[in-house]
């Protein structure tokens, strides 16, 4: 295995990822996850090497400093208490500081990002707003992301092993918006599924657990954003999270006139909470099967017992 370590030192050992949550997303703050808790700033991390862009497969990325983007296509890498931190000129307009998409192979096995932190804010406004963390599918445990243009994905999901996902404890807030969304501004989500592919194991789960997204400048799509594209959602399963800002905080869609001939099957939502409901908490749009789960979904309270304010109905 590969190991990538901060300031050249050695181990034997990689950073072990740890899925036992923190608590649900209406405990967690900004100082619990990212660096924070590791006594780490992204200024104190030196700076990722590497010939091209090409990740090799099994490397563990260790607290280091990712100023560029990195193809994670090779599969079995790990980016540990590290800061994606893009300098200008370095990303791409409209694309990602990491990426598992290849238009040349499907990711080869898991990807995990974990304990780290995305900062967006060495760009110029509107580049915060068109480049981003990531595109494509990893397990994301423990992150803090800001300063981007939209926060966390889950996107060409094919993947060679058809492991499960899980996207837990993570922090997305400061989202940065630039133009007029309905021209050639940008759109934006706290946390996007756009497909999660189960074709050759339909046990196949996505589990978004226990975050806190947040997404309240005037060019939100919706907090969470679920809308098939280029291929169907199945088996997902959103718990234990708080969703806040503008917009819809929760968005199930299809959109045939778009994206014809895709959709979602087997959805659930249990026990989330919703901050704000100006514009409405949660819709279902386009047809399709809806919700096969709605329970215990409620508007945030922080001073009632869990946090439960009005329950919410099934959309």
């Amino acid at each position: 295995m590969a190991i990538a370590l901060a300031g050249g030192s050695a181990t034997s050992v990689p950073p072990v990822t740890g899925t036992t949550s923190l608590g649900p997303g209406w405990t967690l703050t900004s100082s619990r996850v990212g660096l924070t808790p590791y006594g780490l700033k992204c200024a104190d991390l030196p700076e990722y090497q590497l010939s091209g862009h090409t990740v090799p497969a099994g490397t563990t990325i260790y607290r280091q400093r990712i100023t560029g983007w990195l193809d994670l296509s090779m599969g079995n890498i790990t980016v540990s208490q590290s800061c994606i931190q893009p300098l200008p000129g370095y990303v791409g307009q409209g694309t990602s500081a990491l990426s598992t998409w290849n238009s040349q192979r499907e990711l080869q096995a898991p990807v995990t990002i974990q304990d780290s932190e995305y900062d967006g804010s060495l760009l110029s406004a509107h580049d915060q707003a068109w480049i981003g963390l990531f595109v494509g599918v990893a397990n994301f445990y423990r992150n803090y992301v800001h300063n981007s243009g939209s926060g966390l994905n889950t996107y060409v999901s094919w993947e060679k092993t058809d492991a499960d996902v899980t996207i837990m404890n993570n922090v997305v807030d400061h989202l940065i918006c630039y133009g007029d969304p309905n021209t050639t501004g940008n759109h934006q989500s706290a946390y996007t599924v756009r497909d999660f592919v189960t074709d050759t194991r339909p046990s196949r789960q996505l589990i978004v657990a226990d975050n806190y997204f947040l997404a309240d400048s005037p060019n939100v799509s919706a907090v969470f954003f679920i809308q098939p594209n280029p291929a169907d959602i199945s088996n997902m399963t959103a718990s234990g999270n708080l969703l806040g800002g503008n917009g819809f905080q929760l968005t199930l869609e299809v959109a045939q006139d778009r994206f014809p001939g895709v959709t979602y099957h087997n959805m659930h939502a249990v026990n989330n909470r919703f901050i704000n409901d100006e514009y409405g908490v949660a819709r279902v749009d386009g047809g399709g099967e809806g919700w096969t789960q709605w329970s215990e979904n409620y508007m945030y309270n922080p001073s009632a017992l869990d946090g439960k304010g009005t329950l919410v109905p099934n959309p």
